[in-house]
């Protein structure tokens, strides 16, 4: 009995409808740091534009903060990461701007100085 109702669960989690997944933009990242790697992608979401960065090369246990450039000139935060050194980094950052108002985003470091940036 209980295998029974074991193996429907598994069938039935095997078969429910899955959403498709979000639909993902490439965009170009210019590094101004040599060391560092990276790649982005961005999804816009009906409550903001998600900035999907992998990367390695990012300073291990420095703080770098992103934000997303806005049409008018604006930044708004989009969240923060630790560097992992030479170790591959996937993180996914939030921010309440639009896609259609979004013109790209940038990394800075703990000091301020950008070191990745993005225009769309």
């Amino acid at each position: 009995m209980l295998a029974t109702a074991a193996a429907a669960f598994a069938v039935g989690w095997l078969v429910r409808p899955t959403p498709p997944p979000p639909p993902l933009e490439s965009v170009a990242v210019q590094v101004s740091d040599p060391d560092i790697s990276a790649t982005a992608d961005v999804v816009p979401h009906t409550w903001g534009v998600e900035v999907k960065l992998s990367g390695s090369g990012f300073t291990a246990g420095e703080v770098y903060r992103v934000a997303v450039l806005e049409e008018d000139g604006d930044a708004a935060p989009a969240g923060a990461f630790l560097g992992t050194g030479p170790a591959e980094l996937d993180c996914n950052l939030n921010s309440p701007v639009l896609r259609t108002d979004a013109e790209g985003f940038v990394v800075v470091d703990a000091s301020g100085a950008v070191v990745l940036s993005s225009e769309f």
